[in-house]
């Protein structure tokens, strides 16, 4: 067997920060905490929402955005770095070899 007939299924070392979708995801939210409050103003809520959402229902939004945001990124990012850590200094070990006796699950 010659290195042609084996096949890499994951490399941990040339795949990067993979999991940044999650915490884009709260950007989402904080770009709408941003413009709240000039939809509030912008006249398509009625008068009682205004009133009702106007003062602090947008300073919410937005530091829950915000908290949830960076969060969710320090958590993620934070556990990137400590597992590429671990491959870099040789804590991490890799496997290698012929599969055998695969049963894959079931689709569902």
């Amino acid at each position: 067997m010659n290195d042609s007939d084996f096949i890499t299924v994951f490399d941990v070392a040339n795949t990067g920060y993979r999991d940044w979708t999650f915490p884009a995801f709260g950007l989402i939210f904080v770009v709408i905490g941003l413009l709240l409050p000039k939809l509030l103003n912008a006249g398509i809520f009625p008068d009682y929402q205004r009133k009702m959402f106007g003062g602090w229902f947008p300073k919410v939004w937005l530091g829950f955005a915000l908290f949830w945001t960076a969060t969710a990124f320090i958590s993620t990012f934070s556990e990137y770095l400590k597992d590429h850590e671990a491959l870099m200094s040789g804590k991490a070990s890799y496997v290698e070899g012929v599969v055998t006796d695969f049963v894959p699950m079931p689709y569902q």
